[in-house]
Formats: C-alpha cells, structure tokens, sequence
C-alpha cells in the first residue's frame, strides 16, 4: 500500500481545521481587539434642560476631536474638554427613547500626528416628560374627544393635565386615569382643523415639569346632501302625466326650486311636486330617461350658500299603452289642511271585482278603501301642513276578475290645496286624526299562506252609537264557500252570522253606546272551505265611521262619464246622481280640466246630464272632468269634485299627408301671388267703376223696407249653476224679446 493517498488526506483534514478557526476567530472581534474608548454616562433618562455628563476613559491614545450630539435633534451638541469630558442639555424633545451619540478622533500615543483613528457609537437615552394623545383623529361638530395623558419615563407621575383651547377640560383629580374629555365646538367648520392645545405637570412625585403641545383633530367634510326625488309610477301610457315629488333626507337642508325636464323644464309648486306629459305620440315600449334638478338652501355649518348649492339626477321611464280599469271620483275637489277627501272607485270593465284600494297625500298614511252596497270608497285627509298650491293625491286598487285573475291599477291627480285663514278649523270629521289610521287585523300565524279573496260590505256608510250596522262577507275567489262569520266591533263580542253557500253571510252589530265620533274598528272573520277540500280561515277590519246623533254629513255623488276614454273633439256624457236617500239634485255643470268653459246639466230622469267636449288641445293621457252640484235636502246645499277620465291620442298626420299640406302651402302661396299681380293690373279700373255705381245709388232700392223696431226691454235671467268659491260660475240666459237691430247709414 503507497504513503501517498494517506499523505493527501492528512493535508486535506489540517486545512479544514484552519478554516474553522479562522472563522471562530472572525465571529469574536471584540476579543481580538477590545474597544479604545469607553464612554462613562452618569444618567440615561432625563427631563428637557437636565445636564448629561460623559466621560471617556483614556489611557494609551492621543485624542485628537471628541464631541456629543442627539440623534433626533443634531443642531444640539457640545464638545468634549482637555480631559475628554462633555456636558451636553437634554433638548426639549417628544418624550420617549432616542439616542446621544458620540464621535472620537484619536492616534497613537508617539504619534502627535493629527491624521488619527475615527470611532463613534450612540447611547440610549429616554427623554422624561407626558405623552399626550386623542381618541378621534377625526371628529364632526358635536362629538365627544378623549385625550389621554401617559407618563414617559421610570418614577414620572402627573399631577395636573387638561385642555385649554379651544375650550378648557380638566383632567378629574379622583381618577387613576389621566384623561380630559372635549365636545367639539358647533361652529367648527367641515374640512378644517382644529388644534386642541393641552397642558400636563409632572416630576417624580407629579410636580415640577410644565410640558405641553397641540393635537390635531380633522373635522370631517360634509356629507353630500341627500334627496328622495320619486316618480308616482314607473310605466305610464302615452300622454299622462308623469308626477314627481321631491324631498330633502338630510337634516338642516331645505329644497327651494326644483323641477323636471321633459322637452321642456317644467318647475315644482310650493309642495315640491313637478308634473311633465309625457308626449301623445310616443311609440309604446319606449324607455325614457327624465333629468330632474334642485337648488337648496342649508344650515349645516360650512355649508356653501352662495352660490346656492345643486343637485341633479334621472328619473327612468317605461312608457306603455294601458287600458284603465276603474273609474275613479273624488270629492271635493279643493280642500283646505287637515280636511276629509273622499275617493269613490268603480269597475269599469264587466265581471271585475274591486278586492281593496287606498289613497292618500305625500307624508301621511292614507285611508284604506272600504265597501258599502252603493260604492267602494276610500277617505283621507289634506296634510295639516300642507302648503297652499298643488299637490299629488294617489291611489291604487286591486281587483279581481271572475275567473280569479289580479288585476291593479293605481294613479295620482294634480289636487289643489286651499289657503286657509288663520284660525280656521278643518272641516273633517271628529274622532281619529288623520295621523292616527285605524289598525288592521292581523290574521293568526296558522292561517292559509295564500288565503283566498273576500270582500266585506258595511251598510250604512255611517251610524250613530246603538245604532246597528249591517256587514256583510262574501267570498270572489271561484270554488271558495263561506263556513262560518262573525263580525262585531273591536273590544265587542259580535254576533254570528247568517247565510249559506257560495254566496254572502250576514251579520247585524250594533255601533257600541261608548263609541265616540270617528273612525272605529269593525272586525270579521270567516272560516271557509273550497272544493279541493281544503280549509282555512281569514279577517280583515272595516275603518267604520260613527257620527253623532242628529249629524248629517256631505252627500255622495255618484259622477260616472260615458264613454270613459274619448279623444279631443269629442263629446262625453257626464252623469251625476245622489247616492245618499232624501239628496234632490237641483242643477248641475260639468267640464274639462284645461281650457274649457263648464257646461250645464239637464234632467233626463235617470240622472242629470252635461255634455262636455273634449278640448282640442287636451293632453292625451289621465285627466279629470270637473263638476259641481247643487241640491236640497233639508235646504239647499253645494258639492264639487272631479273624476277620471282618459284622454286618448290622436293619430298623427301621415307621410303624404304631411306631403299634401306641405303641397297646398306652396299652391295657396302662388295663388296669392298671381292674384296680387292681377289685382295690380285691374284694381284701379275696378276701384273707378266701384265709386261711379256709389254715385248712381244714392236713393235706397224700391225692395228695401225700413220698419222701426221696439225697444227689446231689459233682460230676464235665470242662474243656471249654484255660486261656489273661489270662482263663482253664473250662466246668463236671455228669455223674450227680439234683438235690437241698429241702421247707420255711412256717406257715399
């Protein structure tokens, strides 16, 4: 075996070994080497103004430079003397940690050279003092801010601390916790800065150390104003109204001009409602997109007010052809705040049943519809703070067909709130107020999901206390048989009732003795079975008007228009008839609501009749007949109302219609032009022979008889329609006489 392979692996092991130490050796420097210089602190932890004394001890080299400064604050230093000892201040410095660091040039001792040794090193300090700091970096006029005061530093107490600006808070003295609390001032304005400036005294037994500072608090900008800006319906036909109410959601904004643009801008009243037609002749399927803007004015602080701030939107449309369902009547047709209106609704398709319907004002709950033999009929009130001017009154039904199908239809009129004087009272019934709606019944959690429809009827409309009410309960739901029914007023035992089938039951509560003036609640309810087996029970509240004994209240019309859609230039039959027993009508007008005169009744027996004409100019779309009566019962006495009627478009010109007129335009244009050449070159001849056969007829032909005509006398007069305010309508019709015909005789 050789010695040379075990002579190369002996060498390979030993310089393996070498490197390790070598590298033990790198990882020990300050063994290798110990430190020239050791800088000798007497404190690390100091208030701002307190002295901090280094040494360096020396003993073998030659210094050349020594000189201090802080790590946060370098403009702060000092130099170190002759016996290499330096005094330096602590600075006036956040409290907390930092650093005091030190620089050293230095040579060998036999070397006076100044081209030395460089070395330097920091050591750690902590700055004594309180931190102070806030629970909000952003605030708005009003919050609450906490400040929280934290000593800094081994053996620092607070004794004092609190806030003076911009408003002075104190720290409580009986708490453990060092805090101040402020309310951010009211008029801070949105998007600026406020600086809360505190105080805090500390030492080691809390005394002895003034520090203080600012906090900044961010007040933050103003929420962007917002607006509930709603259309009454999302699909509408060709050339109804499109209404659109608008109102402010935002505390301390208040809208002062607004309005819609359709083609046109069309503005809102005094009660933020805007109304633009939607135009005849729009294809249907159409989607229209309706801009809408406002100005407002604000009193939130910071608000900008000049120029008064905007805001814009849209408002999107499906236009449709609709075919109305129900004839809609109410009544009066102007009213003060706070007083009653009454809708009544009619089916106007055959074999179409109203199941439910309601009504009511912007801000204000409404009535539900409710169902006596004569009408169903819905009352609510004008708001009480409603604001003179137009305003959106609205609806909606539902109906059913005989075959069960659903069926809805809703709508808003244009109604008119009257100005009233101070003092007045409303006119509307005692009792409920208008904020206060009778609640409904709410059927018992193991009632049928999907209940079949029943429709409950009170008979009269309204009674005394102890006076007995008919109601009566009839299913619409095909294949749906009544079981059983009760019906009583609530707090009231009611009494069973009556019937059997298919058809309507029975039953005969009495208006509670106790029952004092207004809307009190009626309840029913039925058990039901139908043919499938299937049965259930359902119930449902009628808003039952009690009056005082001896109280009459405003008469009902019945106000129906034949046909119910017409379109400009036609004639509708307007029918008005008293719906309440004892009501005589005396007389009666009619007439649309743009642009036209009212027209007269006449008695035909079965009611009395207006014929109106349908302006040329009327809109296409939902519009409203308005009427007024005069009857007796007891003595004389006046209503008014409007109802529905639809106004349908009319076809517009063709192509070559268009083309024919465009034609005969410019035919009427040459005809005037060659008849002007001409009258040019004959007028004079005509003019001449003209003022020579005046001449020759200065005596009146043998065939003219001229006879003296008695004078007619005054005029008779009959008033054809009651006077109402605020426009009173007085028809003058002249009877007897002939009319006086005046002869002038004029010079040749």
């Amino acid at each position: 075996m050789s010695d040379v392979p075990i002579l190369a692996a002996r060498t390979t092991i030993a310089r393996r070994a070498l490197c390790a130490l070598a590298m033990v050796i790198a990882l020990l420097p300050a063994h290798a080497d110990p430190a020239p210089f050791k800088p000798l602190v007497r404190i690390t932890a100091g208030w701002p103004g307190d002295q901090v004394n280094v040494y360096f001890a020396n003993s073998q080299y030659n210094v050349v430079d020594c000189r201090l400064y802080w790590a946060a604050a370098e403009d702060k230093k000092a130099d170190c003397d002759g016996k290499h000892h330096a005094v330096i201040d602590v600075p006036d410095l956040p409290p907390g940690p930092t650093g005091l660091r030190w620089e050293m040039e230095y040579g060998p001792p036999a070397s006076p050279s100044p081209d030395g040794e460089h070395m330097g090193d920091e050591i750690p300090f902590t700055v004594n003092g309180v931190r102070a700091a806030a629970d909000h970096v952003e605030a708005e006029p009003g919050d609450l801010v906490t400040v929280t005061f934290t000593p800094v530093g081994t053996g620092v107490g607070i004794g004092d601390c609190g806030i003076d600006e911009p408003v002075k808070a104190a720290c409580p003295t009986e708490t453990d916790v060092s805090q101040a609390q402020i309310t951010v001032p009211g008029n801070a304005l949105p998007g600026s800065s406020v600086a809360l400036h505190w105080y805090a005294e500390s030492g080691p037994r809390g005394f002895g150390h003034s520090t203080g500072g600012n906090i900044g608090v961010k007040i933050r900008p103003l929420p962007p104003a917002e607006f509930d800006v709603r259309g009454q319906a999302d699909t509408l036909g060709p050339g109804q109204p499109f209404i659109a109410t608008f109102r402010s959601l935002t505390p301390g904004v208040t809208i002062t001009g607004c309005g819609l643009t359709l083609g046109d801008r069309s503005a809102c009243g005094s009660s933020d409602v805007a109304v633009v037609m939607i135009p005849p002749d729009t294809p249907s399927g159409t989607r229209l997109t309706i801009p809408w803007d406002l100005t407002y004015s604000s009193t939130r602080p910071g608000e900008p007010t000049d120029p008064a701030p905007t805001a814009t939107g849209e408002l999107r449309l499906l236009v449709e052809a609709q075919t109305s369902e129900l004839a809609v009547t109410v009544q009066p047709a102007e009213a003060y705040p706070g007083d009653e209106v009454v809708l009544s609704f009619a089916a106007l398709r055959p074999g179409v049943s109203i199941v439910e319907c309601l009504a009511f004002f912007p801000n204000d709950p409404g009535g539900i519809c409710q169902k006596s033999p004569r009408r169903w009929f819905a009352r609510t009130h004008v708001p009480p703070n409603a604001p003179p001017g137009p305003t959106l009154l609205r609806w909606g039904a539902a109906s059913i067909t005989a075959g069960g199908r659903p069926i809805a239809d809703s709508g808003a009129f244009v109604f008119t709130v009257r100005a009233r004087a101070g003092g007045d009272a409303p006119v509307g019934p005692p009792g409920n107020p208008p904020g206060d709606p009778v609640r409904q019944f709410t059927p018992p959690r193991d009632a049928d999901p999907r209940p079949p429809t029943f429709v409950a009827t009170s008979d009269p409309e309204t009674a005394a206390p102890g006076t007995a009410v008919t109601v009566s309960v009839a299913p619409l739901t095909p294949g749906v048989t009544i079981t059983g029914c009760t019906a009583g007023f609530r707090g009231v035992a009611g009494p069973g009732c009556s019937g059997a089938g298919g058809g309507a039951w029975t039953a005969r509560p009495l208006v509670p003795t106790s029952a004092g003036p207004g809307d009190q609640p009626l309840d029913w309810h039925v058990t039901w079975s139908d043919t499938t087996g299937h049965a259930g029970r359902e119930a449902g509240t009628i808003a039952y008007r009690v009056s005082e004994p001896g109280t009459r209240l405003q008469p009902a019309f019945r106000v129906q228009v034949t046909p119910p859609k017409a379109k400009p230039g036609e004639h509708v039959a307007v029918t008005q008839s008293a719906l309440d027993d004892g009501v005589t009508i005396t007389g009666c007008e009619a007439g649309f609501s743009v642009g036209a005169s009212m027209a007269s009744c006449r008695d035909t027996g079965q009611g009395w009749v207006a014929d109106v004409t349908v302006p040329e100019k009327a809109p296409a779309g939902t519009g409203a007949v308005l009427w007024n009566v005069a009857y007796d019962r007891a003595g004389p006495g006046t209503a008014d109302g409007f109802t529905r009627l639809e106004v349908m478009p009319t076809a517009g010109p063709s192509f070559w219609g268009k083309l024919a007129g465009f034609g005969g335009r410019i035919t009427l244009g040459a005809v005037a032009l060659v008849g002007f050449v001409a009258y040019r070159a004959v007028g004079s001849r005509v003019r001449e022979r003209w003022k020579q056969r005046r001449a020759r007829s200065a005596e009146l032909p043998d065939d003219v008889d001229v006879r003296p005509l008695p004078d007619a006398g005054l005029f008779r007069t009959d008033l054809g329609a009651p006077t109402r305010e605020p426009h009173p309508v007085i028809r003058l019709s002249p009877i007897g006489g002939s009319p006086r015909a005046t002869l002038r005789e004029e010079p040749p």
